[in-house]
C-alpha cells in the first residue's frame, strides 16, 4: 500500500472515529477498531444515523443490511469506503454530521432513564417526511405488525376471561331499539324491609366478579409448580429492583406510556414496571439499584 493511499485511509479512520464520537456521545478507543458497531452500543436508530452520514461526508451510500453482514466494525468500513472512493479522491468530502446531540466532554450528567441511551432523533422528521429508503420501511412495518399482535393478544386474553366467567358475549334483545311507544309501568309495591330482612337480602345477593387474592388469579391454569416457580421469580426481581418498583409507584399518576398496558397480565403483574438506570456507557446500563446490565436489545427498535 502506498503512502498516499495510507494518507487516504487514517484520514477516513479519523473521520469515522469523529462521526461515532457524535452518535454514541463516547470516545472510541484504538480497541474499538475491530469490535463490532452493535457491541460498540449502536442502536438501529443510531446505524440509520451513520448511513446518512457516511452519504453525506463521503458520498459512499451504504444500507443498513451491511452493518448486520460485511461491515459491522469500523475498520470494515473504513476499508469500504477507501476501495469505494475513487482513486483521485484524497479527502472526505468535508461536511459534517448533524445529529442535534452535545458533543462528548460535557460535564452535564446522565438522564436518569432509559431514554438517555436513546440518540435525538427530533431532527429526524424533516428526513423522514420524503421517500423512505425500504430498510426504514421494513423497521416500521416490523414494529407496527409487533403492536397490532400484542393488541390482538390482549383482547384475545380479555374475551377467554369473560367466558370462563361465564358472562354472556351476546347482546340482549331487550337492548335494541323498537318502535312502540314507551309505556309507563308503576312497580308495585312491597312493605318495607325490617333490619333483618335487609341484612339477609345483602348476605344473599352474589356478586357477578368475586373479588379474589392476586396469588389465587395467578395460579389460575397453573401447575403447582409453575405458580411456585412464579411466585419465586417476582419475589427476585422485586428484591433486585426494590428502588425502581418503588419510583415507578409514585410516578404512575403522571407517567404517560402505553407500554404500561400493552401485554398486560395479571400472572406477571408484580414485575412489570421499568427498570429505571443512572448511567450508561456502550453496552452496559446501570440502575438506581447498582444493578449492572448489558443492552442486548440495542435500546431501540428490535
Amino acid at each position: 500500500m502506498s503512502d498516499s493511499q495510507n494518507t487516504r485511509r487514517t484520514a477516513i479512520l479519523e473521520k469515522l472515529y469523529a462521526l461515532m464520537t457524535e452518535l454514541l456521545q463516547d470516545v472510541p478507543s484504538e480497541q474499538d477498531l475491530h469490535v463490532p458497531f452493535l457491541e460498540m452500543g449502536a442502536n438501529s436508530l443510531t446505524l440509520m444515523e451513520l448511513v446518512r452520514a457516511v452519504e453525506k461526508t463521503f458520498g459512499v451510500k451504504l444500507t443498513i443490511r451491511q452493518f448486520f453482514g460485511e461491515l459491522t466494525t469500523i475498520d470494515a468500513l473504513a476499508a469500504y469506503i477507501d476501495q469505494t472512493l475513487p482513486p483521485d479522491t484524497a479527502e472526505p468530502i468535508p461536511q459534517e454530521i448533524s445529529t442535534g446531540t452535545a458533543a462528548t466532554g460535557s460535564s452535564n450528567p446522565p438522564q436518569s432513564s432509559f431514554s438517555s441511551m436513546m440518540p435525538d432523533v427530533s431532527h429526524l422528521s424533516g428526513s423522514l417526511s420524503g421517500e423512505l429508503s425500504p430498510e426504514v420501511e421494513q423497521i416500521l412495518t416490523h414494529q407496527l405488525q409487533v403492536a397490532s399482535q400484542t393488541m390482538a393478544q390482549v383482547v384475545s386474553q380479555q374475551l377467554e376471561f369473560l367466558r370462563q366467567r361465564g358472562v354472556s358475549l351476546k347482546p340482549d334483545r331487550q337492548d335494541e331499539p323498537t318502535n312502540e311507544a314507551p309505556q309507563t309501568i308503576k312497580p308495585p309495591q312491597s312493605p318495607p324491609k325490617t333490619p333483618a330482612t335487609a341484612q339477609s337480602s345483602e348476605k344473599t345477593t352474589a356478586l357477578p366478579f368475586p373479588k379474589l387474592r392476586l396469588d389465587e388469579m395467578r395460579a389460575r391454569g397453573l401447575t403447582p409448580e409453575q405458580h411456585h416457580h412464579l411466585e419465586a421469580l417476582i419475589a427476585r426481581i422485586n428484591a433486585l429492583t426494590p428502588e425502581s418498583k418503588r419510583r415507578t409507584q409514585q410516578y404512575r399518576p403522571v407517567l404517560a406510556d402505553n407500554r404500561a398496558s400493552a401485554g398486560f397480565r395479571f400472572t406477571t403483574k408484580d414485575m412489570l414496571y421499568p427498570i429505571i438506570g443512572t448511567r450508561s456507557r456502550g453496552s452496559r446500563i446501570w440502575d438506581v439499584d447498582g444493578n449492572e446490565y448489558i443492552d442486548l436489545a440495542m435500546g431501540f427498535g428490535v
